[in-house]
Parts: C-alpha cells; sequence; structure tokens
C-alpha cells in the first residue's frame, strides 16, 4: 500500500500562504533535511511537530484516507508507511476491510500484524460460514453420517453471527477476534 501526504508550513499558512510539497513515504534522512531548507520548518522526533501539518493525502487504500488526520507527527506516519508496506497487494481488500471496521488506524494494524482474524474464503452467507467451521473444528465428522444431512448450518451460522464479529467482503467473511 502506498502513502504519500502534503506537508505544509503551519507558520506561513496561519499568514495566509500556503508552503508545502508532496512527499512519498518512507522518507530518507537526506530528504527530511531537504524538506526542513525547501519549507523552512523544523523536523524533530522530540518535537510536536507544531511548526507544520498535513493537509492531504493520496493512498490506494479509501479506508486508510479516511483515518488519516492533519496532525500527525513525520514520525507518526514513517511508522505508518512501514507498517502498510508489510500489507501484501493481495492482503489490501482484506486490510482495508478490517480498516473500514475499526475504530481507529492503530487497532487496524494491530488486529492485522498480530493475525487476530480468520478469514472464510469462497462463503457467501452465514451457513456457509458455518460449514466451513464445522469441518475445521471437527464437528462435522462427530456427528453420524446420517444425521450430517439434518444439520441446519444457516441456524448455527445465524448464531455464529451473533456471537462472534465478522465482516462480510464480496465472497468471503472475516472474523475478527
Amino acid at each position: 500500500m502506498t502513502l504519500k501526504a502534503y506537508i505544509t508550513n503551519l507558520n506561513k499558512y496561519n499568514r495566509g500562504e500556503l508552503v508545502g510539497r508532496w512527499i512519498d513515504f518512507p522518507i530518507t534522512d537526506d530528504e527530511k533535511e531537504k524538506l526542513e531548507e525547501e519549507l523552512n520548518i523544523y523536523i524533530d522526533y522530540n518535537e510536536d511537530g507544531d511548526n507544520y501539518f498535513f493537509t492531504d493525502y493520496d493512498t490506494d487504500s479509501p479506508a486508510l484516507y479516511k483515518m488519516l488526520k492533519e496532525h500527525y507527527r513525520l514520525e507518526d506516519l514513517e511508522e505508518i508507511a512501514e507498517a502498510l508496506e508489510d500489507i501484501a497487494d493481495d492482503d489490501s481488500e482484506l486490510f482495508d476491510a478490517i480498516l473500514d471496521n475499526s475504530t481507529d488506524l492503530d487497532e487496524a494494524l494491530t488486529t492485522y500484524q498480530d493475525n487476530n482474524y480468520h478469514v472464510y474464503y469462497n462463503c457467501y452467507d452465514m451457513g456457509d460460514v458455518a460449514r466451513e467451521y464445522c469441518e475445521e473444528c471437527g464437528i462435522t465428522s462427530q456427528i453420524p453420517e446420517d444425521l450430517r444431512y439434518y444439520f441446519d448450518y444457516d441456524a448455527y451460522g445465524d448464531y455464529l453471527y451473533t456471537m462472534n464479529y465478522f465482516i462480510k467482503l464480496s465472497n468471503s467473511y472475516i472474523e475478527i477476534w
């Protein structure tokens, strides 16, 4: 996933002058020095970043775009960008769904990085999820074969849905714990 931000000199902005530029993350130390000179700002990890702010973002994740705020420190955005680099391209829909259903960015990153979820692929309803769950847990093999056809997976899927937290994707469900 990509992340770009438009960094703006806050002091000049408060005087009616828009001075800033787009930066791609992650950013190198040389780029930071150039940025400080070019925009006449001071970037120090020990400071609150009160002489600059971010006025816009560009990312390939709509859910991430909605979560980003103006008043990050550059260090915070670098950490976010490093975490985003670890998200594989084929997991971007998964991460977007987790992010869209989280209260904040840190919670979504923790859920993803700590694998606090399970994806039920090719499940179009909770009955499909229940069937897969029962097979994975060995429940299906414990039911006598002549009774298996009478097990109500849709009803059990409704139960799972009320007892756990699921997110629906186009052809899958994500269970978050």
